[in-house]
């Protein structure tokens, strides 16, 4: 995300036990490889459309340097869940393993537009992942190196003689393993030291941006919410307007969705609600803006609202066929059935691997009294739904088989 995060680019880069106590490491290593992946490749064939599953299968591929096979799990994993962040996640570190040492080959070989286009595609996966999903797993992300520099308004900053470089490091890597409560502890010791400005003017975008994940993840919501808009403050200060007078966000409109965001999950709905807007406002195309204003219209019964932004992300991202699903939701939940099922028998076609649809679906009818077509999507649901939706199914049956007429 812009400066804040420092660019992928720069930051990436059963046998028994005495037989087993014989093999040498690598050779156990290797073994027990081929058995996760085999295990992993299993449960994708027997759950194919469980977008989890395949994630987890091309984080193995990852692991073993497949990297053509990593991609293809995590397209699919995309594909069947668009809004899913790790996939997403995956995908952009990607490119930085997969050319690993052969970075000047490529260059050779496809030139530097090339490079350039698989950074800035990096880039915004990143992005898109992260507005999706603030508080995504990072592991992916591999150990984050002690930078000797980083940009900053323009300027190169040298961090040699930086009193909080360790510790942000550190922090940085408790962040990415999951350890959050101890990566928030550790960063925000640097920003509660007295060397450091109240307005946190002096503090690295980087550094915010990572306190700003840690504080969410911890439970500090409006922790986080605050290094957002110091982000947004930066973004803003350095928008301008090009040669043609076109305003240009520069990523700021990212920051300003996450604080909204944080405002929105610590309970201040207006301000949720106007950082929500002011997005769109700049950009029409972040339509998750509409996906938070819908969730937040619902908290309070504004129906008619709650409808209104769910169509407007159907609009501007029509090949994202669970946003029709969302849209049913919510209609269901207004009680504005003949619709909803209208809505709902679009995501079925749209989103034939995705369980939810029919599932939902058949709620609908049901409430419609119509049992043609609750019979038919719970029949549809059953066929394609993964194990993890195990209660799910079970209800299923059961009102299948009470709708179902003796024969």
């Amino acid at each position: 995300m812009g400066g804040v995060l420092p660019r992928l680019r720069r930051i990436l880069f059963c046998l028994a036990a005495g037989f087993l106590a014989a093999v040498p490491p690598r050779l156990a290593w290797a073994q027990n490889a081929r058995q996760r992946l085999a295990a992993l490749q299993e449960r994708a064939r027997i759950d194919s459309n469980d977008a989890v599953v395949h994630y987890e299968l091309g984080v193995e591929y990852f692991r073993q340097k497949k990297w053509d096979e990593a991609e293809q799990s995590w397209r699919l994993a995309s594909a069947l869940a668009p809004q899913y962040a790790e996939p997403m996640l995956g995908l952009a570190v990607l490119p930085e393993h997969r050319y690993d040492n052969h970075w000047g080959q490529l260059l050779r070989q496809r030139g530097q537009a090339y490079i350039d286009s698989l950074f800035h595609e990096s880039d915004r996966l990143a992005e898109r992942a992260f507005v999706n999903d603030p508080m995504a797993d990072l592991s992916l992300l591999g150990e984050f190196k002690r930078p000797d520099a980083y940009v900053e308004n323009g300027r190169l900053i040298i961090t040699i003689n930086s009193w909080w470089i360790k510790d942000a490091v550190q922090g940085i890597n408790d962040l990415r393993i999951g350890n959050n409560i101890e990566a928030y502890q550790r960063l925000e010791g640097i920003l509660c030291d007295s060397r450091v400005r109240k307005d946190r003017t002096d503090v690295p975008g980087f550094l915010l941006w990572h306190h700003g994940l840690a504080a969410a993840r911890t439970g500090h919501i409006g922790q986080a919410g605050y290094d957002f808009a110091v982000l947004t403050g930066r973004g803003f200060a350095r928008e301008k307007n090009n040669e043609d007078g076109t305003w240009l966000p520069n990523n700021t409109n990212a920051f300003r969705y996450l604080m909204s965001l944080m405002n929105f999950m610590g309970g201040n709905l207006p301000e949720a609600i106007a950082g929500f807007q002011r997005t769109l406002a700049l950009d029409v195309g972040l339509y998750q803006s509409d996906v938070q204003l819908a969730r937040i219209y619902e908290t309070v019964g504004h129906w008619d609202d709650a409808i209104r932004e769910r169509e407007q992300a159907i609009t501007v991202n029509p090949d994202d066929p669970t946003l029709l699903i969302d849209l049913g939701s919510t209609l269901m939940k207004a009680r504005r059935f003949d619709r909803a099922q209208e809505v709902l028998s679009q995501a079925v076609e749209q989103a034939p691997r995705d369980p939810r649809a029919p599932l939902s679906l058949s709620l609908v009818a049901m409430q419609r009294g119509d049992t043609v077509t609750a019979r038919s999507a719970l029949t549809r649901f059953l066929a394609i739904a993964p194990s993890s939706f195990s209660q799910q199914i079970t209800d299923a049956r059961e009102r299948l088989a009470r709708i179902t007429p003796d024969h």
